[in-house]
This record gives C-alpha cells, sequence and structure tokens, in this order.
C-alpha cells in the first residue's frame, strides 16, 4: 500500500490592479532598465482598496473548491502561510475560514466548516512551504484526510521591523532561514520545532 502524498489541485487569485514597473521606477527614482532587463519585470500586480490577504486567499480558495467540486466536510484543515496578516491577535485563516463557510452556507447550512482546524504559519517567504509540509504529515498520519493550504502575500503589508516587500523566496533549511533572517528571537522560535 502506497502512502504518498502530493498536491491534487491548485487554485490562485490575483489582485485586480496592475502597476507598470516604468510608472513604479519613476515613482520610487529607480532604474527602469534595472527592473525590467535585471529582473525581468514588467507590471506588478496591487491590491484595491478591497482585496488584501484574507479576501485573495479565500478567493483563491473559493476557485479551487468549485473547480475541483470539494465539499465541506472533505476539508479537515485550512492553513494559511503569510507574513501579512491582516490581525495581530487573530489568525488570518480564520478570517478565510469564516468566509468560505458564508460561501458554502446556501448549500450546506451555518458553521459547515466547524470541524475544521485553521491557522498561520508565519514566517516570511517559508511559511507557506511550512504549511505545505505540515499539512502533508497530517494527510499522510490519517485516511482520507484533505488539507487546505493557502500561501498568501501582500506586498507593503508586513509585520513592523520588517525589510520584506512580500516577494517571494525559495524553500531553505531551518538553519539557513535562522542564518539569513538574522536575530536570536528568530533562531530560538525555530529549536521549538
Amino acid at each position: 500500500m502506497s502512502n504518498s502524498v502530493g498536491i491534487d489541485a491548485l487554485g490562485f487569485a490575483l489582485p485586480r490592479l496592475v502597476l507598470p514597473m516604468q510608472a513604479f521606477a519613476e515613482g520610487r527614482g529607480m532604474e527602469y532598465e534595472k527592473l525590467r532587463f535585471g529582473l525581468g519585470l514588467e507590471a506588478m500586480a496591487v491590491p484595491d482598496t478591497d482585496e488584501d490577504c484574507v479576501t485573495l486567499a479565500a478567493q483563491a480558495a473559493w476557485n479551487l473548491i468549485s473547480q475541483q467540486g470539494i465539499k465541506p466536510h472533505e476539508i479537515g484543515r485550512i492553513y494559511l502561510g503569510t507574513e501579512s496578516a491582516v490581525d495581530a491577535a487573530k489568525p488570518s485563516a480564520t478570517y478565510v475560514h469564516g468566509l468560505l463557510e458564508e460561501r458554502f452556507a446556501a448549500e450546506f447550512g451555518p458553521r459547515s466548516l466547524a470541524h475544521c482546524d485553521a491557522l498561520d504559519m508565519t514566517f516570511a517567504c517559508a511559511g507557506g512551504v511550512d504549511a505545505l509540509l505540515n499539512s502533508a504529515d497530517w494527510v499522510r498520519a490519517g485516511r482520507g484526510r484533505k488539507a487546505l493550504v493557502i500561501a498568501a502575500a501582500q506586498p507593503g503589508r508586513v509585520h513592523p521591523g520588517r525589510r520584506s516587500r512580500g516577494t517571494t523566496c525559495g524553500r531553505r533549511s531551518a538553519h539557513s532561514r535562522a542564518r539569513r533572517c538574522g536575530g536570536r528571537e528568530r533562531r530560538e522560535r525555530l529549536r521549538l520545532f
């Protein structure tokens, strides 16, 4: 019997507004050629006033759920990897959970995801990878389990004191992440896991 676990499907959502890199460069006093030819950037998606990390995450999740015909009882957890939290005290994943329940309510009734665990994994760009790997282990440990893993970021919407601008980065080992991110507090948090 195979115990393989993988990604069944992908969904995504993007902000509606687009900022041309030429305008961005002019506004920031930067060389456009460096962005266009050096980094290969032509435009940047920018959230509108009614879009944020939560609404984009929920829309991406709903796109996937609709496309795959997933029912609420099939989802055991919603894990959100982000550094763009909208609330300092409550996980953004709980807002996504609530928005999905609202969408499911007409067909499945209220609180159709009451059984579902929801939490954020916050560690810059590695949060999404951490959410994916943690959920893969959770799926592997049970029968017929499904997890909804979301990675969402909103440029310019990061925790105070961080230099990140919501850019993407690759997966790294815990040691490498601690070394590159710096800071004793971040290294100590990694040791806990």
